[in-house]
């Protein structure tokens, strides 16, 4: 297996990384844009994305199998394979800026509201550098940490909340048919694309089966998330209005209207932070991962403050609006399911040439 450090992350801070991650997205960001696109039946939309994501899932550690037993790492590139690995470089990065963006609406929104955008993005971008130079496993274990916490907090809510709810509104199942649906799905196939950042994560896996396992418990853990989540916020705000609200979960202004503040304010300030935090750390340590393979350098750690200062830049600079935040979201995960067809171009690209 290639590793470019010497430290890589175990199984379990791999499973819980990539589970704070991808909740962030199938729990937080993609839940508008699924709503406005497949209703009461956004639900569905995530169950039929399963079986599509453990195929995606497998794929992936096919993928990475193969990269380690060519051992491309130390062979030249080319051409074709560096412009693949310069497009994962730019998925990576525009997915960290987006989520550098989510972050500092957030914490404007709940909590900081007289603290200007570019100091809250600037203390996190200081935080994700200070923790790839430090060490994986610290960070590793902050994911286990706070997974665990995440689980038996949400859990709680979720049924102390349990009386408000009127699971009736997610009725009638398949109003609008099938169609509605599988759009839907592809959002969440495109979030599953994101497992491709597993190709440039140092990750001691034990064995393929091993692996297996942590790919499918990232796969259901954040497929069950996704789902509650959707069908909680039909529940408790009827569908009607859900249909004319920006997303309630992370805005303060609309959960404090319906009087659900004082019940999830804790709860989202620290599982949007601290899950903001991990997405970042990742996707920067993917795209770092990512240049030093695709430079043929050692250390990836020569690229962490520019590809810092980059995403830094671009939270500051690109979504200046939330309505220009929230088209890219739609386009971004609409087409995102491309990445898998360039993992798999570099995954069965032409081997090189026996030394």
């Amino acid at each position: 297996m290639i590793v470019l450090e010497k430290t890589a992350f175990t199984l379990k801070q791999w499973v819980c990384l990539l589970i704070s991650s991808l909740t962030l997205v199938g729990h937080f960001i993609l839940v508008k844009a699924e709503l406005e696109i497949s209703g009461r039946d956004s639900w569905l939309s995530v169950l039929v994305s399963i079986p599509v994501g453990c195929f995606i899932g497998g794929m992936v550690l096919f993928i990475r199998s193969r990269i380690n037993q060519r051992d491309e790492f130390h062979n030249k590139d080319t051409l074709s394979k560096k412009i693949i690995m310069i497009v994962f470089v730019f998925y990576f990065l525009i997915a960290a800026i987006a989520a550098l963006v989510n972050l500092q609406q957030f914490i404007v929104t709940v909590f900081l509201p007289e603290t200007p955008k570019w100091a809250i993005g600037l203390a996190f971008i200081f935080l994700v550098v200070f923790s790839i130079h430090k060490s994986l496993r610290s960070v590793g274990n902050l994911a286990v940490l706070f997974v665990c916490l995440s689980f038996i907090t949400g859990s709680g809510m979720s049924l102390g909340l349990m009386e408000m709810k009127q699971y009736s509104q997610i009725l009638p199942v398949l109003a609008d048919g099938w169609t509605s649906v599988w759009l839907g799905g592809i959002l969440y196939l495109s979030m599953w694309t994101e497992l491709t950042a597993f190709l440039f994560i140092p990750v001691t896996l034990g064995s393929t089966k091993k692996g297996v396992y942590g790919i499918f418990t990232v796969i259901l853990f954040v497929s069950i998330l996704s789902i509650v989540s959707l069908i909680s916020i039909i529940a408790l705000f009827d569908y009607p209005l859900v249909e004319k609200l920006d997303y309630p979960m992370h805005n303060a202004v609309k959960m404090a209207r319906f009087g659900f503040f004082q019940r999830v304010d804790i709860y989202s300030m620290y599982v949007m932070t601290v899950s903001s935090f991990l997405r970042i750390y990742l996707l920067q340590l993917a795209a770092c991962q990512a240049l030093s393979r695709l430079l043929i350098l050692q250390s990836y750690k020569k690229f962490v403050i520019p590809v810092s200062v980059m995403t830094y830049i671009g939270s500051i600079l690109w979504f200046w609006d939330n309505q220009v935040y929230e088209r890219f979201t739609k386009v971004f995960y609409g087409y995102g399911f491309l990445l898998l067809i360039f993992a798999l171009v570099l995954a069965y690209h032409k081997k090189s040439k026996p030394n």
